[in-house]
């Protein structure tokens, strides 16, 4: 866990991007207003990996942050750091019980951004991708939301293969989980690169998985025991691997063991081969049940959306996606099924989501945050974010998704 000073060094040069940013991004009413299309969070197993939930960066302004966030003068740092006790006071060591994450975080939301233009790698920041300004939690907080899923690129964290993480953009992340943790808010950090880096599959000569094992436990040592991680979701919807779903449990048991050299109580969020479908988890997960962790706190993490084709695209209306009420429920009872079978209780659905246009989906949504809650699960919606502009699944101020959210959180 870094000391209080380096924390204070990374939120003021935050908070010196997002000043210059809003001084860059501009663009015109007509562009801001740009449909944004709708990612393929993919899910059948003839899906292919898209950027299709980035916006066009061309198309869209940037939320521009606060202009009267207020900045300690680097004269005054030493008294701008918070005593050390006060920031080990939190028990972080021993962790998070689970019971006390299905009370507390149960429900919660993906704050998407530090993902966007996958095509532009490592790509800049306030051109590429957006620095996500930490307010931007303060909504949901304040509404009883205190989940957040965050996603980020692993070749924007290292750009060299085993080399040092960059401290630029994993500023920008920690000023969002240094933010979330003075809140009493936690974040799971996503790993948002689906089996790949550059193209190449986790596995392959030009990435191998002792590659994939060094960055997690790059990441470990950075956020272990920081009070705002409630844990590390350590790969997104991997697919379209040569050895299917055993290379990736193969890949996934490396990260694990990377992690535990230097984490030992942070939460593992586990997803499954084939874009993590919960309606086929069984099918496409035969022996990912076998991964073991010497810490026991392993939480695994289907995603399900409700259109026909299952994408998350939402091409059509409510009744020509034949969709119904209970369908989020019916589809997610595969995964929660395999669990029943080898003994498992923790689970979480990590992206999940529908579109603005019809009252028939949030009732749909309303039913399957349900059934999650009746079997003990936690659920994070996609997603909030600053550059989502008409984007049918966003969530936050003024959605009216939000408020389905918002009930579930505080049941």
């Amino acid at each position: 866990m870094k000391s209080p000073r380096c924390r204070f060094t990374r939120v003021f040069v935050l908070v010196l991007v997002l000043t210059l940013g809003s001084f860059s991004m501009g663009c015109n009413e007509d562009e801001a207003d740009s449909e944004v299309a709708v990612e393929d969070s993919g899910s059948e197993s003839d899906a292919t990996e898209s950027d299709a939930s980035e916006p066009d960066t061309s198309d869209l302004d940037a939320e521009k942050p606060d202009a009267d966030v207020e900045v300690p003068d680097a004269d005054d740092a030493d008294a701008a750091e918070p005593d050390a006790a006060d920031v080990d006071a939190d028990p972080v060591e021993e962790g998070l019980t689970w019971e006390t994450i299905q009370s507390e975080f149960a429900v919660g939301v993906n704050i998407a951004g530090f993902e966007f233009t996958g095509s532009e790698l490592p790509g800049t920041a306030n051109t590429h991708y957006p620095v996500i300004n930490p307010t931007i939690l303060d909504y949901w907080i304040d509404n009883g939301v205190r989940q957040f899923r965050l996603p980020f690129k692993w070749e924007r964290v290292q750009h060299e293969l085993e080399g040092e993480l960059d401290e630029a953009y994993l500023g920008y992340i920690m000023a969002v989980v240094d933010y979330a943790g003075e809140q009493g808010a936690r974040v799971i950090l996503d790993m948002h690169n689906y089996g790949r880096r550059h193209g190449s599959t986790i596995g392959s000569d030009e990435v191998p998985i002792s590659a994939y094992r060094d960055v997690w436990s790059k990441l470990a040592q950075e956020f272990e025991g920081h009070p705002g991680v409630l844990g590390y979701d350590i790969m997104n919807e991997p697919h379209g691997l040569p050895g299917g779903s055993e290379q990736w449990v193969e890949m996934a048991q490396e990260a694990i063991l990377g992690i535990r050299e230097h984490d030992t109580s942070t939460w593992l969020f586990i997803e499954g081969y084939s874009y993590s479908n919960g309606h086929r988890w069984q099918g496409q997960n035969p022996t990912i049940h076998t991964l073991s962790d010497s810490s026991d706190r392993i939480i695994w993490s289907p995603h399900q959306y409700f259109d026909e084709n299952n994408t998350g695209t939402y091409a059509h209306s409510y009744d020509d996606e034949n969709a119904y009420e209970e369908r989020g429920a019916d589809r997610i009872n595969n995964f929660i099924e395999w669990m029943e079978e080898h003994g498992f209780s923790r689970g979480h659905v990590g992206e999940y989501g529908v579109p603005d246009d019809d009252e028939r989906w949030l009732e749909l949504m309303d039913t399957f945050l349900a059934h999650l809650g009746e079997h003990g699960m936690l659920s994070s919606a996609w997603a909030d974010g600053p550059w989502w502009a008409n984007y049918a699944l966003k969530v936050g101020a003024d959605r009216p998704q939000s408020a389905v959210i918002i009930e579930h959180a505080n049941n």
